[in-house]
């Protein structure tokens, strides 16, 4: 019985006629355009959608690869002054002469703007602060760095890593009282 289903089946494959029509896609419609046309635009708008937002989301992977290092960068070398989430408070902190910045408040001291490239600039050591120099209690990272790394390229992966964690651990600057 299957037997005979499958030859039946196959002898229907074979027999039907092909009738050859004319392509959909070059009728018009009823806009006068015709439909090669028509998809061939759409085919170009969304090429278009996929260049632009195919580096935008390698760019966000990239900078999500970047943050995982520099969180691990900064467990290992910042979490001691500036502690676990970064708000200054790390367990040498009250030790220290200069008390370290709370580092979730860059942004909402710049205007809600993290100053990303100001930060890379402190971190390797060309904008002083205070509590980071060379006669600081905390280093400048760009010369601790230059000490385990072999090449500059290296350094400067390892301070932009950190700036982009810091980036991403700000908190929004605190709502101004109506009667301030």
């Amino acid at each position: 019985e299957i037997q005979e289903i499958l030859m039946r089946d196959q002898a229907t494959v074979f027999t039907k006629p092909t009738v050859f029509t004319k392509p959909t896609v070059f009728t018009k419609l009823s806009s006068g355009v015709p439909a090669a046309t028509l998809f061939l635009g759409i085919l170009l708008a969304m090429s278009l959608v996929v260049v632009q937002v195919l580096p935008a989301q390698t760019e966000m992977a990239q900078s999500q690869g970047q943050i995982h290092v520099g969180k691990s960068l900064y467990r290992g070398y910042c979490k001691s002054c500036h502690g676990d989430q970064g708000e200054g408070d790390g367990p040498i902190a009250n030790s220290l002469s200069t008390p370290p910045t709370d580092l979730t408040a860059l942004a909402g001291q710049n205007g809600d703007e993290y100053p990303f490239e100001l930060v890379v600039k402190i971190i390797d050591g060309r904008e002083p602060v205070p509590g980071h120099a060379t006669n600081a209690d905390m280093p400048t990272w760009g010369d601790a760095f230059s000490k385990v790394e072999d090449d500059e390229s290296g350094v400067q992966r390892k301070i932009e890593a950190l700036a982009y964690f810091l980036g991403s651990i700000q908190k929004a600057a605190p709502a101004e009282s109506e009667g301030s």
